[in-house]
């Protein structure tokens, strides 16, 4: 309920990019700000001065004291200290409430949304204005500015990965697409679509037309705007020798696999960490990690969340097992995989894709409904419900209400149920129309649900009360 109470916390149009938004919120700034959103103190290459970056204590945490204005409402602070529970996840920087540190970051919802780059002594401000900047991209934009990082379109090697379509910018905005001869590139790749990329029309002054395009296809798209992805949280780690294995996933869609024995992530924990806009469909194939008593050598845990404190959807799974797909109830969901003893074994390969609706349920405690119920549900749905028990238990579904469109083969809208954690396992029954479902029982501890609504025609849909009974 939290994520959804914070989803949408300001009014900005969504269509815009995260350069635009961020222009638009600073046009009456009184000072100058480079590149839009950066406040320079003095001239200097942070990621070319350690001095400039927070310190990293004995135990390789970089802990950066900081404190939120109380100017912020109780939900803007929480999608605020949300934006910051990622780097402590993803990375070894957390952001730690101030208390008598003298070198901290102060965030107020002061004029505009900009940073400092890196640590510049006593109070810091980072602005995030209330009427536009409140959202994860934004949030962790300005954060990255304030742990040493510039835009990505002016790294040194830039011209190598993109052209800057000259004739399609105004010369007064020339200086903004000035490169970082001084930065170190820490061996990274070039990220077109970091959370520090501005979109390619930045500071185009010809309607619709492009300033910059990535020279190897031009149909590339530059930056996004949902949140660090995998290349921020690299950069992160590289730039604060964190050695920590993770991966971060804000794909629409996507494929990955995992292979310790030829992984050169390191560690013996490694998190992944999937976000959407919507909700994650997460679908993992082909595991097999080391068995082991209640697996406590190698294990697989899922999390539904952004961390290990969120609600469990799988815990401690090892040897081969076959998982149904999962859907987050947020835009988070964390893969945690410990090998406390490498083996070749600990494979597993996955899928994911963002999804608007669909569910995972590993209690009782929530029924199950169709989309939007109990008003009618939305056209051309293809959905998919878990419903897992705790292993030895069962799963019943007793419907009290069921209307979906009636065809005689239920070929139009239906909802299938399946005795099994596959799109495959064996149907227990398919349902369509107005009957009124009897209750239906697995023989496992899996059933899988698949919904499927019409082009036109919707309905109210149903709702479902969940039980496990022992085998």
């Amino acid at each position: 309920m939290l994520e959804c109470t914070i989803n949408n916390p300001v009014s900005v149009d969504d269509k815009s990019t995260l350069f635009e938004i961020l222009k638009e919120a600073n046009k009456n700034v009184d000072f100058l700000l480079k590149e839009v959103d950066i406040n320079v103190k003095f001239s200097r290459n942070v990621i070319s001065c350690p001095s400039c970056l927070w310190k990293k204590s004995a135990d390789g945490i970089v802990r950066v004291p900081y404190s939120i204005s109380s100017s912020f409402l109780n939900y803007e602070g929480l999608m605020i200290t949300l934006g910051m529970k990622e780097f402590e996840v993803m990375t070894c920087v957390q952001f730690v409430g101030r208390t008598t540190e003298q070198d901290y970051i102060s965030i107020e919802p002061g004029g505009g949304c900009w940073s400092y780059v890196g640590k510049v002594g006593g109070k810091q401000v980072v602005s995030l204005a209330k009427s536009s900047c409140l959202r994860f991209p934004f949030v962790q934009h300005e954060l990255m500015h304030a742990l040493g990082f510039y835009h990505e379109h002016t790294r040194k090697d830039r011209d190598q990965y993109i052209d800057i379509l000259w004739q399609n910018i105004s010369p007064n905005d020339y200086s903004n697409f000035k490169t970082d001869d001084d930065g170190n590139l820490m061996n990274l790749p070039y990220a077109y679509n970091s959370v520090l990329q501005y979109a390619s029309t930045a500071y185009s002054n010809v309607p619709g037309q492009p300033s910059m395009v990535a020279k190897s296809n031009r149909s590339i798209s530059l930056g996004q705007s949902i949140a660090m992805n995998n290349f921020d949280v690299e950069k992160v780690n590289t730039l604060y020798n964190c050695n920590i294995c993770r991966r971060k996933f804000v794909e629409l869609s996507g494929t990955f696999n995992f292979d310790f024995a030829s992984s050169n992530e390191g560690g013996s924990n490694c998190l992944y960490l999937f976000q959407s806009s919507q909700r994650v469909q997460l679908q993992l194939d082909n595991i097999n990690i080391s068995p082991s008593p209640n697996c406590n050598t190698a294990y697989i845990k899922i999390y539904d969340g952004v961390d290990k404190s969120s609600p469990v959807l799988i815990d401690k799974i090892c040897g081969k097992v076959v998982l149904p797909p999962l859907v987050s109830s947020g835009f988070f969901m964390l893969i945690e995989i410990v090998t406390n003893q490498p083996s070749a074994q600990n494979t597993f390969s996955g899928s994911y894709q963002s999804v608007m609706y669909g569910g995972t349920f590993v209690t009782t405690s929530n029924p199950v409904t169709s989309p939007l119920f109990p008003n009618m549900y939305p056209p051309n749905l293809n959905i998919v419900y878990s419903i897992i028990a705790p292993v030895g238990y069962k799963v019943t579904l007793k419907f009290n209400f069921f209307v979906l469109l009636f065809s005689p083969t239920c070929s139009t809208e239906y909802l299938i149920i399946r005795d099994g954690p596959l799109m495959t396992s064996p149907i227990l029954n398919t349902f369509c129309g107005r009957i009124f479902p009897s209750p239906v029982t697995s023989t496992g501890n899996i059933m899988l649900l698949q919904m499927q609504t019409g082009a036109i025609t919707s309905f109210n849909g149903f709702i479902a009360y969940i039980s496990f009974v022992p085998m």
